[in-house]
């Protein structure tokens, strides 16, 4: 494949770039996020999708420019290739962001410059006639299949709160949910990364904090993309209530993809896992900030998503077998990582009692709140936890510093099988101090 694509995609015109040769490098780009892959894998990936969207770009297919030819095939195989050029844009938006979130790199595409419709209903799709087809467009959403993906997520954000916007209208996917938080990334990228530096510069005057409200703008973003998919998706009763087997695999993906998008609004990930966030930062400053963030709002509403991704991956655990949970959730392994990270750090940093020899010595406390459990934002225990702190629990073992050894054992054997992730994680558990 890189023999292939190399000539196909680096040394041709625009003009002689054919869609089986981008759909080839999709396909490949695809299986390279999944499993296992070793490091040099994903950063192979990483630079043929930047050569993707880069390919895009020059054919014209991210703002609806590129056609087929239209004298060599009928009107619908011309809109048959249409829709598969669409679907492969659509597709290397989610291998960005996923290549984004697994190795810590900012993003290659933005929703901006995404001017098709979302793609067509899994139906229209999977018709098999011609007569089938034009039947079933009738009932297509007019907005899905006329209305520009950027102009939808424009206008959605420009009303505050996205909910306002196109998705309000009925029936959409949680396929289609899952694009809007793949578009989110780009900004909420550049927005924690503006946020955290500012942050390293006047770390010791936090009035000089200038990040602030759009860091909150974004945290309202996203809250409110959750409580609108419940109420069309039902997305934790669904996932976590009965058989999820039968049910689509985005259920999980949304659900990992929406906490680990939180996980970047309220927690420096890579000041976390490294302890620094720069060559030049003063070890005993960086200690300093990650014990106040521990005792903070943002590191008790991290601590709330690492446990929901935690739960997330542990309920796909027990549906599928190990290869067809990599299948479903590509994201499953780095948000266990990012979930051992965060209940880590904060249990050892948790002060208020005395660090036992043996965990068999400390009772969880009786009003300790339990976070990993379904419903639980907007309840008035949750809230008053958030602001005022206090005991918690994470499947009923205490986050505490005599917790540690608990925690990372059960992460360690989770990742045990995903050799990037589980040499980051002991990486990380070798810097801890608590």
């Amino acid at each position: 494949m890189p023999k292939i694509t190399e000539e196909a995609l680096t040394e041709k015109q625009s003009a002689d770039i054919t869609l089986p040769t981008l759909q080839a490098l999709v396909v490949t780009l695809t299986y390279a996020t999944l499993g296992d892959a070793p490091a040099s894998t994903l950063n192979w990936a990483a630079q043929w999708t930047d050569i993707a969207i880069f390919t895009f770009r020059r054919l014209g297919a991210l703002d609806d420019r590129w056609h087929p030819e239209q004298h060599l095939q009928s009107a619908d195989e011309r809109w048959v290739q249409a829709e598969e050029m669409k679907r492969l844009v659509y597709g290397v938006l989610r291998i960005d962001t996923y290549l984004c979130i697994i190795l810590d790199r900012p993003p290659t595409m933005r929703y901006q410059e995404i001017g098709l419709p979302l793609p067509v209903s899994d139906g229209l799709w999977r018709a098999e006639t011609t007569a089938d087809r034009t039947n079933l467009l009738w009932y297509e959403p007019a907005g899905r299949t006329k209305g520009g993906f950027s102009t939808m997520v424009r206008d959605g954000l420009e009303s505050r709160g996205f909910m306002t916007g196109y998705l309000r209208m009925p029936h959409l996917t949680l396929e289609d949910n899952h694009f809007s938080l793949c578009a989110f990334l780009s900004e909420i990228w550049c927005v924690s990364k503006e946020a955290h530096a500012e942050h390293h510069r006047n770390h010791r005057s936090p009035e000089l904090n200038r990040t602030a409200d759009r860091v909150n703008l974004w945290k309202g973003y996203l809250q409110d993309w959750r409580v609108h998919t419940e109420k069309t998706d039902k997305l934790e009763d669904t996932f976590f209530g009965g058989c999820i087997s039968d049910c689509s695999h985005f259920l999980g993906l949304d659900l990992t993809l929406y906490h680990l998008l939180c996980l970047k609004l309220y927690a420096n990930m890579r000041l976390l896992e490294h302890s620094k966030c720069c060559s030049g930062c003063p070890e005993a400053n960086i200690e300093r900030v990650i014990s106040i963030w521990a005792r903070s709002p943002d590191g008790r509403q991290a601590v709330y998503h690492a446990a929901q991704l935690k739960r997330i991956y542990e309920r796909e655990s027990n549906m599928y077998g190990l290869n067809n949970q990599r299948l479903c959730n590509a994201l499953g392994p780095v948000g266990l990582l990012n979930s051992a990270i965060v209940l880590c750090t904060y249990s050892a940093r948790t002060s208020g009692v005395n660090t036992p020899e043996s965990d068999t010595v400390m009772t969880t406390p009786a009003d300790a709140i339990e976070l990993g459990q379904s419903n639980l934002v907007g309840t008035p225990e949750f809230e008053n936890w958030i602001s005022h702190g206090g005991p918690a629990t994470v499947d009923r073992v205490s986050l505490h510093s005599f917790s540690v050894p608990r925690f990372s054992s059960w992460y360690r054997n989770q990742l045990e099988t995903c050799p990037v992730y589980s040499s980051r994680l002991i990486t990380f558990l070798l810097t801890l101090k608590f």
